[in-house]
């Protein structure tokens, strides 16, 4: 067994240098303080704007619907490349933000997983709690935009306790025939199944770096 430390001590060093080398994404720019207290900003497109994207050799069309960015802080972070695994979208970002955004964190607990974000409370909570909070945290599926490698980076970089900013677009995804393989929510109030952003990521900036 004592034979076996040092080889998994190299290992991870190994890993670590491999992350930091060739999975560390290029910053292209620094911007101004991430403000999470910010409601998230979304415009409809005059009309949807198609992108033909090829997925595992599969053909899909991503439909663009809204202009989004929303801005908060990381409350977890899921990269799923076994379990829960989407041709579509490898990395979900847990975000809270608003004006109580240190409180709500104070208060409630909050954790991820099967593609979902969920929190909870040891005391009783309002109707009206339940919907303010509802309204100020989203699981969002991120997909970096076609061919951008740094991006697709990015988009793996953030963590627990960062603030992010994500501007790009809310997207439907369609199949060959035309069929709706998945639906971005357009509501930051709504729960349950189909409650996610699904969103087309054209840039990102974590803390002060932007990436795109």
């Amino acid at each position: 067994m004592r034979r076996l430390i040092p080889v998994a001590i190299a290992a991870l060093v190994l890993y670590l240098g491999y992350a930091q080398i060739y999975m560390r994404p290029r910053a292209v720019a620094r911007g101004e303080a991430i403000d999470v207290s910010r409601e998230p900003r979304q415009t409809a497109l005059p009309s949807p704007e198609s992108v033909p994207v090829e997925f595992d050799g599969k053909s899909h069309l991503i439909e663009k619907h809204y202009s989004y960015e929303i801005s908060g802080e990381v409350l977890s972070v899921e990269t799923y490349n076994l379990a829960f695994k989407s041709e579509f979208f490898d990395v979900d970002l847990g975000l809270i933000w608003g004006p109580r955004v240190a409180d709500l964190q104070q208060r409630y607990s909050f954790n991820q997983g099967g593609r979902w974000l969920f929190w909870s409370s040891r005391d009783p909570v309002s109707d009206d709690e339940r919907r303010y909070i509802t309204a100020h945290i989203s699981n969002n599926h991120l997909i970096p935009a076609e061919g951008r490698r740094n991006l697709f980076k990015a988009v793996r970089w953030p963590g627990r306790g960062d603030k992010v900013r994500i501007a790009g677009y809310l997207v439907t995804i369609k199949n060959a025939s035309g069929g709706v393989a998945m639906a971005s929510s357009t509501s930051r109030e709504d729960v349950g199944a189909g409650a996610c952003e699904v969103i087309w990521v054209e840039e990102i900036q974590i803390n002060d770096k932007i990436y795109r």
